[in-house]
Order: C-alpha cells, then structure tokens, then sequence
C-alpha cells in the first residue's frame, strides 16, 4: 500500500512522534511512505519526504503538491495528522480514502468558551471530506459532533518498546522519579518540583525535556540539586525511563499521552492527573491519580508513595502488562491499517 502522511505541527510533541512511530511501523511492513511535514525529523522515517509550510495561507499551494504527489506515487490513502492537517481536509480534493487523527478534544476543563462551541460547530462541515476519524483517546471521539462520530473510531495511541527492567527499587534506596514532557505551564512541571520539595521525602526528580520554562526549572535545579536533575531535550528518552522509578505527568490537557505509554512501556507507574484521556490509561494498578495538580497535593502523594515503595513493584508489573497487551506501536499500526483497507 502507498500511503502518505500529512503533519503540520508547529512544535515537536506527541502528534509529531505519533507520525513518526506510525510511518517506521508501516515502513517495516513493507509499506511505501510519503511524508508532507512541517518538520525534517520526519525525512528519516519515511521513503520520500516533502517540506510543507505550517502557515494556514499556504493551504493552496499545499494541496496542489499533495495532488501532484498522490499521482506520481500512486497513492492509495491521505492519511492527515493533527487539527492543522484536519483543517485542509476540506480543500483536498483527492480520488482516495482520506483519514485523519484526532488527538486532543475541543476542550479542556470545566468552561466552554465561545472559541469552543464555534469550533466543533465548524468541524462538522471541515470534517465532512474525511472517510475516517482516528481518535487516540475516548475523551476525543465523545467530544465530536454527532454527525462526525458516524465515521470515527478509538484507535490509542502505541509506542515502540523501550525494554524495560522491571522492580528496580529497594526498601533502603530513594525512590527515583521522572519527567519527560515539554517544559510549559499546563503540563505541570513546576507545581511537580515544588511538590517534590515539599514532599521532604527520600526522593530525586530527573527532568527531561525543553520548553519556555526552562530557566524556571533550571533554577530550581541549582537551589535543590540534591532532589534534581536536568538533562535538556532527549531524543531517546529510554535511558531515563529506565533509570526510574516512577514517571510523573501532572498535565492538565491531554489526548493519550506518549510519555505515559513509554513508560507503561518501561514498567513504569505513573503519578498523572484525573484527567480525560490519561485516566483511560492510569488507574490505581499501574499508578496514582491525583485530583489536581497544586504543589500540596503532589507533595502529599509523593510522601505517601516514598512510605510505601512495596507498591511501585506492584503497579510496575501492571504498567508493563497494560503496555503489552493494548499499547504497542504493532497493534495501533494493525488497527490503521484496518481502517485503510475499509
């Protein structure tokens, strides 16, 4: 099958990396890829690769080059990732099977604002030219227009394994935690380290990732180096993971979180909000859900787990299970698969 992949985010996050994971699983598959991206690390996960602008002014000449590539390559299906690429779906006018991937829901929290109610009102026509919704999570299908959900599915998101070492802890060591997120405000970094702080427990925090906060984290880096460490960016974050104990995402807006599922991967427990999206994936078997993220609540928890570190060994073992049976990058890649063959 030939299939081309079309993902325009701004940034490299979950979206991006999903594109990437699922363009090297049909890869290996024998599937022939075409990439369209904002972003030049998809090149190596792909057969040809073609540079797109991610201005929504650009959209014209967009569709001319995916046009022009589904004939040359003869394409069997458009396959469109994230709310940029799902908004041109409209001006694609292709004699293919055209699937998009919806990530997050049209809201996050407890307020609807007007920008909200305008835009799922407007995707019910934007989504019309799609065959196929892909939804990695259950909170984003429910959020869909009725009229969308007709031709929408769950498909969770999946990751390569990281190979995990499982029960690392023992009774007499700290208990070793980790973040690998993007460093801004609503994922929750800063209420985690203070939360750790405060905690007073036998701990340590190792931080990966980059973001607008940095030099926040840093700072508290060098006030408490005993409780942290920072790595930067990491392309590959398995070492982390597997020097770890627990992963921690305080976040307050997800889909189906990548990092969570790299560390179920790892046979990590993971410390997340009670959020849509990451409470369809933790639960108290293979971790600890918190009612928000506020510093005192963190520091709470964090002290309780560092009380019972017999636990993590428990919830590890089921983190890994979890991964194996309904989060592998094979299985989310045969369930696409499915639905290009529809």
């Amino acid at each position: 099958m030939h299939i081309l992949i079309i993902d325009l985010g701004a940034v490299w996050g979950g979206q991006e990396i999903y594109s990437l994971n699922l363009m090297s699983a049909l890869r290996s598959e024998g599937h022939f890829v075409v990439s369209v991206s904002s972003n030049g690390k998809h090149k190596l996960s792909a057969d040809m690769y073609c540079y797109a602008n991610i201005e929504y002014l650009s959209f014209i000449s967009l569709n001319k080059l995916v046009r022009e590539l589904v004939i040359k390559f003869g394409i069997d299906v458009v396959h469109v990732n994230g709310n940029r690429a799902m908004y041109l779906a409209p001006l694609l006018r292709v004699p293919v099977k055209l699937v998009a991937t919806k990530h997050l829901p049209f809201f996050v929290g407890l307020s609807r604002p007007l920008k909200y109610r305008f835009a799922r009102w407007l995707s019910g026509w934007q989504f019309s030219a799609l065959d196929h919704i892909i939804c990695v999570a259950g909170a984003t299908y429910d959020d869909l227009p009725n009229v969308c959900k007709e031709k929408a599915s769950v498909i969770p998101n999946g990751v390569p394994d990281k190979r995990a070492v499982l029960a690392r802890i023992s009774g007499d060591e700290e208990v070793k935690l980790c973040y690998v997120a993007r460093l801004v405000e609503h994922k929750g970094i800063l209420p985690l380290m203070h939360g750790v702080v405060a905690a007073g427990a036998v701990c340590h925090l190792s931080i990966a990732g980059d973001g607008p906060l940095r030099e926040d984290v840093e700072a508290l880096v060098k006030t408490h180096p005993q409780l942290f460490s920072y790595h930067g960016f990491v392309a590959d974050p398995a070492g982390i993971y597997n020097q770890a104990d627990i992963c921690c995402l305080p976040s307050l807006s997800e889909g189906m979180p990548l990092n969570i599922l790299e560390a179920f991967s790892c046979g990590l427990p993971v410390l997340a909000v009670d959020i849509p999206g990451v409470n369809e994936v933790v639960n108290s078997r293979n971790g600890w859900l918190l009612s928000d993220n506020s510093s005192e609540t963190i520091a709470r928890e964090v002290k309780s787990i560092c009380m019972q570190v017999e636990d993590i060994s428990k919830k590890s073992s089921e983190a890994r299970l979890n991964y194996e049976c309904c989060y592998s990058v094979d299985l989310m890649t045969q369930r696409t698969l499915d639905i290009y063959g529809r």
